[in-house]
């Protein structure tokens, strides 16, 4: 396949796996920035680039089979889109990411990585609390404010 060409699902199955070490990469001239990356490994992501203020900025769209041929190109058209209007899509989804964590995961996970420096008095102490004071707020995200609930 040539590294420029109208992807199809006949040309995406057929691709070379390259050698140890290194990426193939392949454009699709039907989506302008649509770009498949395969490793060495076999594993195939859709990928678009883009530059924002001059630095180039990539992002997974996701992993082919799984993410179908015609879904990486509408999810292609929308992170352009966005990107035309000057928004990183990368920051958008950490922005997401960043407001579905609800407060009982942010304790669960302080209190997990934190273990091995916190007493067991500590630990014991943050459950009660977390389950009764804040009993309300658990399920909302981590950046509503108590009023917000």
């Amino acid at each position: 396949m040539d590294k420029h060409s109208n992807f199809t699902v006949k040309e995406l199955n057929s691709l070379p796996t390259p050698a140890k070490g290194s990426r193939d990469t392949y454009h699709d001239i039907n989506v302008a920035g649509l770009t498949l990356r395969v490793t060495a490994t076999g594993v195939k992501s859709f990928v678009i680039r883009k530059r924002i203020k001059g630095r180039p900025i990539m992002t997974t769209l996701g992993q082919y089979p799984a993410m179908t041929l015609s879904q990486a190109r509408t999810a292609a058209r929308e992170s352009l889109n966005i990107f035309s209007s000057g928004i990183n899509p990368n920051d958008k989804k950490i922005e997401q990411r960043v407001k579905s964590i609800t407060l009982q995961e942010a304790m669960s996970d302080y209190i997990s990585n934190r273990r091995h420096a916190l007493k067991a008095t500590t630990i014991k102490d943050y459950a009660p609390s977390s389950t009764t004071f804040y009993s309300t707020g658990l399920t909302k995200s981590w950046l509503v404010l108590p009023g917000q609930w």
